[in-house]
């Protein structure tokens, strides 16, 4: 399961990359990319790969993107892959262990919660 120290040594290696400034090859491009996926990192409370969130959920990828698509789970888009916020993944598994009628009324409240 994905813990703040994960998180913690994301950022730590993201704020040496703060300093970088290459502005040959497309440095300046890399920057701001970089920049960008530090700050929605730090908003989510990190972002992980679709792999590590099947894995968190202990199901397939297949069913990750499923979640997704059904607008359950939100991406962040970066360095040409999809990304998904830890702080919403940790609500999601919490809230997985309920079924039936209250587990699809609280699916439907999580999914609310996030589209806005």
């Amino acid at each position: 399961m994905l813990t703040s120290v994960h998180v913690e040594a994301t950022a730590e290696q993201l704020e040496i990359l703060q300093d970088f400034e290459d502005t040959s090859k497309g440095g300046e491009k890399k920057l701001t990319q970089i920049k960008k996926y530090q700050a929605d990192s730090e908003q989510e409370g990190g972002l992980v790969t679709q792999s590590i969130a099947a894995m968190v959920l202990c199901v397939s990828t297949p069913r990750i993107s499923q979640l997704i698509n059904a607008g359950t789970l939100q991406t962040y888009d970066h360095f040409g892959k999809r990304l998904i916020s830890a702080n919403q993944l940790i609500e999601y598994a919490r809230l997985q262990k309920h079924s039936g009628n209250v587990g699809n009324m609280i699916a439907q409240a999580f999914k609310n919660k996030f589209s806005n």
